[in-house]
């Protein structure tokens, strides 16, 4: 998770220790207990825990790593690696430690330039699903979520963030050899304080079961 060649826990140790110290008191540490303070209310606590294998189940467990503040929004992250799943992140805001997870390691994750949005879609599992998270000062909260059909051949591909309110998209639907059937661009941008949705073929994005709500 910090990037030590060889993985190793020492190295994540030693990378976390710096990372705590650098947070001048928001985060702590006390053995197997993360802590996370907020400005208003109780901190967010984070404690390992692991499950040894016995004979009649596999062992499980959880591990917690302080990784820093996101650039823009200044929320922190602490990552959770299980045992027996792919990570994810928590995003908690300092003000009051209202928090998000994000379940980075089976979803696609971008964050947007400002950092102040994060979008989030899962591209293994029907139905197509995604979302677009707003990390604002008062916490986290859902400003836009859009579905597909209810099969395992269509899927949402991100293009790219053009800017702070305006993400580029492909919708693709696969036929049951694995090939592309159709493919409609989609442009999901902000103005005002909605979301709405543009592409040049909304007859294919119809097809295609494409909506979005927020």
């Amino acid at each position: 998770v910090f990037g030590c060649k060889p993985p190793s826990k020492r190295c994540s140790q030693s990378a976390e220790h710096k990372r705590i110290d650098a947070s001048k008191g928001t985060a702590t540490r006390q053995g197997a207990t993360l802590n996370i303070a907020a400005n208003a209310g109780a901190p967010v606590v984070f404690k390992d825990w692991k499950l040894a294998e016995s004979k009649s189940a596999d062992g499980d467990g959880e591990t917690h790593w302080y990784l820093g503040t996101l650039p823009g929004s200044g929320y922190a992250r602490v990552e959770v690696q299980f045992e027996h799943d792919a990570p994810g992140d928590f995003l908690i805001n300092a003000a009051n430690g209202k928090s998000a997870f994000v379940h980075n390691g089976s979803d696609v994750v971008a964050l947007s330039p400002e950092g102040l949005s994060v979008l989030t879609y899962d591209n293994l599992n029907a139905p197509m699903s995604m979302r677009i998270a707003s990390l604002g000062r008062d916490g986290p909260s859902i400003a836009v979520q859009c579905v597909g059909k209810a099969d395992d051949r269509t899927q949402v591909e991100i293009r790219g963030w053009r800017d702070a309110k305006t993400v580029d998209l492909a919708i693709v639907s696969r036929d049951e050899a694995g090939q592309r059937a159709q493919t409609a661009a989609v442009r999901l941008q902000k103005i005002g304080s909605v979301w709405q949705i543009a592409t040049g073929n909304p007859e294919r994005l119809l097809a295609l079961g494409f909506s979005c709500r927020d």
